[in-house]
């Protein structure tokens, strides 16, 4: 859907890339997902500007919900400093997109996950739980 860039000074030190979910039963045309975010080290606070700066853009633009997932062993720090809440309700032992009827090539990333939620979002109030 769109991309945001954080600069460090005339540079581009990090970037945020937003689309529609990936898992395709979660796609109902108004939620959308954190689908990466990449920062320079040097870029301090770099993660929480862009998870920041996406969560009011989404919200300027009539999403319902906007989530992303971290991997099991991150920390979450910088999506709590931007005021994201985790969906402790989410479970997630990962794994492959794969199926027999519907063959996929191997996932990158395939280990358990961790859900948070810009805290304006909807499933927030209807099903998932806040830590």
């Amino acid at each position: 859907m769109w991309a945001i860039a954080a600069l460090a000074g005339d540079d581009v030190g990090g970037v945020a890339i937003v689309g529609r979910p990936t898992a395709r039963l979660l796609d109902n045309g108004l939620r959308l997902q954190v689908l990466r975010v990449a920062v320079e080290p040097s870029l301090r606070n770099g993660c929480s500007a862009l998870y920041g700066a996406s969560a009011r853009a989404a919200r300027a633009m009539n999403a319902s919900d906007l989530f992303t997932y971290i991997h099991e062993d991150e920390s979450g720090v910088s999506l709590r400093a931007a005021g994201w809440i985790e969906d402790v309700s989410f479970d997630s032992d990962g794994g492959e997109w794969d199926r027999p009827s519907r063959r996929r090539a191997p996932t990158v990333e395939a280990g358990a996950k961790r859900r948070f939620f810009a805290p304006w979002s909807q499933m927030l109030r209807t099903g998932a739980r806040a830590a």
